[in-house]
């Protein structure tokens, strides 16, 4: 977006400029809805304005420029700037992102079950938690390589998304833990989707190059009715995972606290 004073530039000139511009008098507010949409409203526009002095306006806009103004350097400068934003974005995401699973990484996944707390006690929501992790991981770093295990992680992860729906969360606690968030949910229902992941995970076999792997996993369930924090949550469906571990691993434990 450009943000023009009136009068700063000929109209011939406007009609060189190949990015959306608005002309605006120069007492009138520049984040006011009917002369532009700034970085305040929307994070993923950039917003450069033309201005014939300095003053606060410049504080309200990602980059400015002074008239008289050469339409080829403004439209250079609009396309630098959407370039930067797309790389501050990226960066954002990637931060948020396991490099090696695409899911979220361990403070991403954490701050979200957070959020799902929140919003499902002001919603009387029930969800439920559960800590996934790979059985016997070790033997396949052993046997086939850490390339091999890397690859076994990111074609199972990649089968669960399948056995979720689209808005259901997950995320690599670290290694080969994982945790993902079934919102809105009932316990038998959670129970249902999990022991599906298991049972995909268990019939699917990992090709890579010339082995043919196979891996299982083990789940606790945690189920959130209203009372519980994160700390407990979490507690409980390792304790889950745990007893699962315990009863010969490639289970779905759901936390018992009898």
């Amino acid at each position: 977006m450009i943000a023009i004073e009136k009068g700063l530039i000929k109209e011939k000139d406007l009609k060189k400029l190949k990015f959306e511009y608005t002309i605006f008098d120069n007492d009138a507010e520049i984040n006011s809805a009917n002369i532009i949409v700034s970085k305040k409203k929307i994070d993923n526009v950039y917003t450069i304005l033309v201005t014939k002095k300095l003053d606060e306006k410049i504080l309200e806009v990602d980059d400015f420029i002074l008239a008289p103004v050469n339409p080829e350097e403004l439209n250079y400068r609009v396309k630098i700037g959407l370039e930067k934003v797309k790389r501050i974005k990226e960066l954002e995401r990637l931060s948020l992102i396991d490099y090696l699973t695409g899911v979220y990484n361990r403070r991403a996944i954490t701050d979200l079950l957070k959020k799902e707390i929140e919003r499902s006690k002001r919603e009387n929501k029930k969800f439920v938690v559960s800590m996934l992790d790979f059985d016997n991981f070790k033997n396949v770093n052993d046997k086939y390589g850490h390339d091999a295990g890397d690859e076994v992680l990111r074609d199972t992860i990649n089968l669960i998304r399948k056995k979720v729906r689209f808005y259901d969360l997950i995320g690599r606690l670290g290694g080969e833990e994982f945790l993902i968030i079934l919102s809105n949910i009932t316990k038998e229902n959670a129970l249902k989707v999990s022991e599906r992941i298991r049972k995909a995970i268990e019939d699917n076999t990992v090709c890579i190059n010339g082995y043919k792997i196979k891996i299982t996993v083990s789940q606790g369930l945690a189920l959130f009715d209203g009372n519980k924090n994160i700390d407990q949550l979490i507690k409980e469906a390792d304790l889950a995972l745990y007893e699962a571990k315990e009863k010969g691993k490639n289970k779905v434990v759901f936390f018992n606290n009898n």
